[in-house]
């Protein structure tokens, strides 16, 4: 499922699933969000210490069997440079398998180019799918002060339901809020009943 994405720059970038040569690329990627700061909880301790190690993990995607989870993980490439990720995952208790969650990366220097909203695209098609299929909820969390992120959300459909207060300690100690937000899925049609005449 390869996307061909048009930037606002007049560029173009490749949407397609993850493969264990990106992680090399991957790890940069979430190593320049981390530096940035800007929208993050992760510290560059919290991130996999090595390429050997993230290409462990998506080992288990690209397999499928990535610790019982169903879901799927997609990259961003611009002129074959990973650039971003994005990750949709099914919860696992029986009583919450119509719930899934998405999470979205960008380099610092890729963003506002259209990305986010090409990979938000591609993973809100998941569902749709026999991997997807019986997903009625979509969630996802962002800090509060993610103003842009939350813009792309909401213009997806997605509506804030809660605010978990003072939930990131950001390293110079003072505290940011954040968001849970999530997007209602319309359940699917109902089979249609054949009705006997009873004349």
């Amino acid at each position: 499922m390869n996307r061909i994405v048009q930037l606002k720059n007049g560029g173009q970038a490749l949407v397609r699933p993850v493969v264990t040569g990106d992680a090399e690329g991957l790890l940069e990627v979430e190593r320049a969000i981390v530096r940035d700061g800007r929208g993050v909880v992760q510290d560059l301790e919290d991130l996999a210490s090595s390429v050997e190690e993230m290409a462990g993990g998506l080992q288990e995607w690209v397999s499928g069997k990535h610790s019982g989870w169903q879901g799927m993980l997609l990259v961003a490439l611009i002129s074959d440079r990973v650039v971003g990720s994005g990750l949709i995952h099914r919860f696992r208790p029986g009583r919450l398998r119509h719930v899934a969650q998405v999470e979205v990366g960008i380099h610092p220097d890729s963003q506002a180019l259209g990305l986010g909203r090409a990979l938000m695209d591609a993973l809100l098609g998941w569902p749709e799918t026999d991997n997807g299929s019986g997903v009625l909820r979509i969630e996802l969390s962002v800090r509060a002060d993610n103003d842009r992120a939350i813009r792309l959300y909401e213009s997806l459909g997605f509506h804030t339901e809660g605010t978990r207060r003072r939930l990131v300690r950001n390293p110079d100690g003072s505290f940011a809020d954040d968001h849970i937000m999530a997007l209602a899925l319309p359940p699917p049609p109902e089979p249609l009943q054949l009705v006997r005449d009873q004349r």
